[in-house]
């Protein structure tokens, strides 16, 4: 993180260089009488302390009203206050913010990246401890050679096991067993069914015929019994004389005919 904020500093004291000795020089040619800008190379070093906050603001500009030595007054006074007040605007404003502002940008980003090679490291760590582990477990722990006899099992809980694994997988095959014989006969009766559906409406018809053949039955001798006392009555007055009415000749009504019922339901069906 250090090293990064370093690098942003350097580039940006690069860009801002300039603006720090053009204020340096305008000092040291305002203030020349002033021990801090006697020389050039004092006046970089105060104007560059005056931008880190070091202003010294009473004893550059305000001390001559107190003091009549040469050191301390200020001859061109006007031209002197616009550059301060510039060079406080510019250097100790605007680039100590722009400074913050990069360095804890930067410090946002090297925080991202070092969340970034903390899991990368932990990756590393947890493979290595897996490869050392797995190294020393496969030289300790692990088996040359097993023999397994699935059908002979050794311990009591392994023909305890056995034995449950036997007897569930009979069941399981007795019952597999009893469901597609049930399904063979559930199969079975859906095939069947039509016919036994047909056998059953037979039935209904011949028990409708024969319901219908004792309707006919009734008729009929209904019929016979009225036709007869209308026969006899007439016999027993005229003895034995044909009755004539005008225009109108008796005649003996024909019986209904009876359906034909089958007593065996396996023989032909109801003939109508």
């Amino acid at each position: 993180m250090f090293v990064v904020v370093m690098k942003t500093f350097a580039k940006f004291f690069l860009v801002f260089s300039p603006f720090l000795f053009a204020f340096a020089l305008s000092f040291h040619a305002l203030l020349a009488n002033q021990i801090p800008f006697r020389d050039l190379k004092n006046a970089v070093v105060k104007t560059f302390g005056m931008v880190i906050g070091e202003l010294d603001t009473n004893t550059i500009i305000f001390e001559r009203f107190e003091s009549t030595d040469v050191e301390k007054q200020v001859y061109f006074a006007t031209i002197t206050y616009i550059i301060f007040v510039g060079f406080i605007s510019i250097m100790s404003i605007v680039m100590m913010n722009l400074l913050v502002g990069l360095a804890v940008d930067d410090i946002k980003g090297v925080q991202r990246k070092a969340q970034f090679k903390r899991q990368e490291m932990r990756i590393e760590l947890i493979f290595s401890a897996e490869s050392l582990l797995s190294r020393f477990g496969r030289k300790t722990f692990t088996l040359r050679n097993y023999i397994y006899r699935p059908n002979n099992p050794s311990g009591y809980l392994s023909r305890m096991f056995h034995r449950f694994y036997v007897q569930s997988m009979k069941t399981a095959k007795e019952i597999a067993e009893i469901q597609f014989d049930d399904d063979e006969v559930e199969v079975t009766t859906t095939r069947k069914s039509p016919e036994k559906r047909l056998e059953e409406i037979q039935a209904q018809i011949v028990q409708l015929a024969r319901t219908m053949n004792q309707l006919v039955d009734r008729v009929n001798s209904g019929a016979f019994s009225s036709q007869l006392e209308g026969n006899i009555q007439p016999r027993m007055w005229s003895n034995k004389r044909v009755v004539a009415c005008s225009g109108t000749t008796e005649r003996r009504a024909d019986p209904i005919k009876r359906l034909a019922v089958d007593d065996d339901l396996d023989e032909e069906p109801v003939q109508f």
